[in-house]
């Protein structure tokens, strides 16, 4: 008589949902991890932070970005900014952004990049230069130091071969110790910008047409942390923008 095999049961795993709850745990630490790296008021980190992620980003987007380069962001808000859009530049202003770091490496000494040239990045006009206030200006003043022209000259010269409008942002937190002539740093910003507008016009051969100045006083730092001088002294800036054939302008 033949032996009846024994029907095998399997049993329901009661303890799955401890895997996706380890994961939550370990997502959730990641973040929390990231929240307190970012919140710190230390600009030399934040910025150390910012670089590196930019960097692995990069590397894994396929960016262009030359290696141990200028790697640049892609929106102007934060100490740490959103690098997603990188990947979402159109293809004239990815371009345009790789030359003009490409001209700045090779014609900017590394001390004069990182003295003066804060960062590049792309949005949706074009790509934006942005440069140290206080490496072009005394504080407070629309006049250029004596050792600034050295540095205008190379960006005008950038300019200039770029062949496209440029629009000059003024940005600044001090106003002149003139309070008549220099009452606020609207005042300040625009003053600023127009001078460095009149440079590029008058030196570099570019047209007024293709040129122009705007100003926005205080009303839009990259870091608003007013009591710590390091963070104003980012706040106080000359940004160039290169309009791109694929922006709306």
């Amino acid at each position: 008589m033949a032996r009846r095999r024994k029907k095998t049961e399997d049993h329901e795993n009661h303890e799955r949902w401890l895997v996706s709850y380890a994961d939550f745990i370990t997502l959730l630490f990641a973040f929390f991890v990231v929240m307190y790296a970012i919140s710190s008021h230390d600009l030399k980190k934040a910025e150390s932070f910012e670089q590196s992620i930019r960097e692995h980003l990069t590397k894994f987007g396929g960016g262009q970005g030359k290696a141990g380069g200028l790697n640049r962001s892609t929106k102007e808000s934060s100490p740490v900014e959103p690098p997603i859009p990188q990947h979402q530049t159109p293809g004239d202003m990815q371009k345009v952004q790789f030359k003009v770091e490409t001209y700045l490496e090779e014609n900017m000494s590394p001390d004069e990049l990182e003295r003066v040239v804060k960062d590049i990045r792309s949005d949706n006009l074009g790509v934006r230069i942005s440069v140290a206030a206080d490496e072009i200006f005394p504080q407070g003043s629309y006049r250029f130091k004596s050792d600034a022209v050295s540095t205008l000259n190379k960006i005008g010269r950038l300019l200039h071969d770029a062949g496209k409008k440029v629009i000059v942002e003024g940005h600044t937190d001090l106003i002149g110790k003139n309070k008549d002539l220099i009452p606020t740093p609207w005042e300040l910003s625009s003053m600023q910008a127009t001078t460095v507008a009149r440079f590029l016009i008058k030196f570099h051969d570019i047209s007024g047409k293709m040129v122009s100045a705007v100003a926005y006083g205080d009303e839009r730092p990259l870091f608003p942390d007013s009591e710590n001088e390091a963070y104003r002294a980012r706040n106080r800036r000359i940004d160039f923008l290169v309009v791109t054939e694929s922006s709306p302008l």
